[in-house]
């Protein structure tokens, strides 16, 4: 990890951030999906605010692209799609925050192979 002391307003946004330039180091997320999707991601994650709040959202834009490139994090990511459509819906409470969604969830079965959510029982509201 490198820092300049003068640079683009577009490398601005990934200074002092940790990268997998080849996509394949599990641990960080992917350069190019989190350049490539920037723009693209900001949107999502303002609008997924919106809807599960920004108490259950990630803490800002890098964290969200670090879950939902994570390759290591795919199975929490799945839950958290499926955490933000139950609220969209209407078929969770807004009084369940994703934390406790997330844990109590013995009813939500993850795939383990591709970390896609392969079964969840609704929670009541």
């Amino acid at each position: 990890m490198t820092s300049m002391p003068q640079c683009c307003k577009f490398c601005g946004e990934f200074q002092d951030k940790v990268y997998s330039i080849s996509g394949k180091d599990k641990r960080f997320p992917a350069l190019f999906k989190a350049w490539r999707y920037r723009k693209q991601d900001a949107k999502q994650y303002e609008r997924w605010k919106g809807i599960v709040g920004k108490e259950n959202m990630p803490k800002d834009l890098d964290s969200f692209q670090d879950l939902k490139y994570n390759k290591n994090k795919k199975a929490e990511f799945s839950v958290f799609v499926h955490y933000k459509y139950a609220r969209e819906t209407g078929d969770l409470s807004a009084f369940v925050g994703f934390t406790l969604y997330a844990k109590g969830k013995s009813d939500v079965t993850i795939n383990p192979d591709t970390g896609e959510l392969i079964q969840c029982n609704k929670i009541s509201k």
